[in-house]
C-alpha cells in the first residue's frame, strides 16, 4: 500500500511526542552545552492548538494501519521587501522526524514530498530548515532529496 501523509490529528498527539522526544533527545545528547536533554519543544497543549487552529501545520506519514510512522512541523514565514532583501513566503521546517524503526523505508520521502506540494500549493518561493552540524543522517537524507547549504552559522565556544 501506499504510504500516506495527511494533517495531524489529536489522536496522534502520543505519537507526536514520542517523535519530539527523540528529536529533544538527539539534540541534547550532542549539544548539551545547548539543548536540554529530553525537552519537548512544545506542550501537548500547544500541539492541540497547532493541530486545532493551524498556526503550525503539523502533517504525519502513517502505514496501512493509520499508525503514526513520522512528523513533520512546519509554518508560512514572509518577508517584505526592504534595502536588501526581496519579499517572499516560505515554508518553514520546524521539526520533522521518522521513527528510528521506520527509518529507510521512504517515510521521510514521502512526507518531504508532501510538504513540496503544500509549499508549492501555497504559493511559497522556497522550504527551508535548520539540520545541526552533527546530525551527519539528516543532511545526506536532505542532501539527497535535491536540497542544498544556503549559509552557515559559525561559532566559536568561549571558555
Amino acid at each position: 500500500m501506499e504510504k500516506q501523509v495527511r494533517y495531524a490529528e489529536l489522536n496522534d498527539i502520543p505519537d507526536i511526542i514520542l517523535l519530539l522526544k527523540a528529536v529533544g533527545k538527539l539534540h541534547g545528547e550532542n549539544r548539551g552545552d545547548i539543548f536540554r536533554g529530553n525537552a519537548l519543544r512544545y506542550s501537548e497543549s500547544e500541539i492541540k492548538d497547532f493541530i486545532k487552529t493551524k498556526k503550525m501545520n503539523i502533517f504525519v506519514s502513517v502505514n496501512e494501519t493509520d499508525q503514526v510512522t513520522g512528523m513533520v512541523f512546519c509554518e508560512f514565514k514572509t518577508v517584505e521587501a526592504d534595502n536588501v532583501l526581496l519579499s517572499s513566503k516560505t515554508l518553514w521546517v520546524a521539526d520533522a522526524c521518522v521513527k528510528e524503526h521506520c527509518r529507510g523505508e521512504g517515510y521521510g520521502k514521502t512526507l518531504i514530498n508532501h510538504v513540496k506540494a503544500f509549499a508549492k500549493e501555497n504559493n511559497c518561493s522556497r522550504i527551508e530548515l535548520n539540520v545541526w552540524d552533527f546530525n551527519k543522517g539528516a543532511r545526506g537524507f536532505y542532501s539527497g532529496l535535491g536540497m542544498r547549504e544556503q549559509r552557515h552559522i559559525m561559532e566559536f565556544i568561549v571558555d
